[in-house]
């Protein structure tokens, strides 16, 4: 058995065995599929401390060799290291560790998430330009939920209110359960081509 056949005989026989365990009540695959996940969690610690690892390696050689833009490299590790040390010190909970939490994660947080809401309304604009037949239906419908959403559409008339409810309870519902659906079987078709061998993705040197 060469290399690339066992990487995949062991995933069936994780994946079967994680299965079973989800489907039927035996003891001895629920058993192995709790050391399994257990296993998983600690691997994915281990891959975390490498990423961390090699990120600070990349930083750092940034710094000695004075690339372009060196400094922001230097102001990552020192935000980086402070921060883990207050964690690792007063735990995620603690008082300082809170107040490095509310007082600069959150502002900064917001901060994006506005810069994001100003480059969706950019996006929006141009989307909602009229061209055809459906650019007209999604500009009315923007229009819409915009208005029922606000309370200055409700002050015009009650009856975007209830139309945006309609849109957001039969229109939206269904496009994203179908959208889900679509997603759940299109897992399920790519577990179904990795147990059978014909995705290889997953196994060293046959990423193509």
């Amino acid at each position: 058995m060469n290399r690339n056949n066992l990487f995949l005989g062991i995933t069936v026989i994780i994946t079967l065995t994680t299965l079973v365990a989800g489907f039927f009540d035996l003891s001895i695959f629920n058993t192995i599929s709790a050391n399994l996940v257990n296993w998983s969690v600690v691997i994915g610690l281990v891959a975390l401390a490498t990423a961390i690892i090699s990120l600070m390696r990349m930083h750092v050689k940034r710094i000695m060799t004075r690339r372009r833009e060196w400094f922001y490299s230097l102001y990552f590790i020192v935000v980086f290291t402070a921060v883990c040390s207050i964690g690792l010190i007063y735990s995620s909970r603690g008082q300082p560790f809170m107040y490095v939490v509310n007082n600069i994660l959150v502002p900064l947080s917001t901060t994006i998430y506005s810069l994001l809401g100003l480059w969706m309304a950019t996006a929006a604009y141009r989307a909602f330009r009229v061209r055809s037949i459906d650019s007209t239906i999604l500009l009315v419908t923007g229009i819409i939920v915009l208005l029922g959403s606000t309370s200055f559409g409700a002050a015009i008339s009650p009856v975007f209110a209830r139309i945006t409810i309609f849109i957001r309870l039969i229109p939206t519902t269904a496009a994203s359960r179908g959208i889900l659906i679509s997603g759940g079987l299109g897992a399920i078709a790519l577990g179904i081509r990795i147990l059978l061998g014909v995705e290889r993705g997953h196994i060293p040197g046959q990423s193509k």
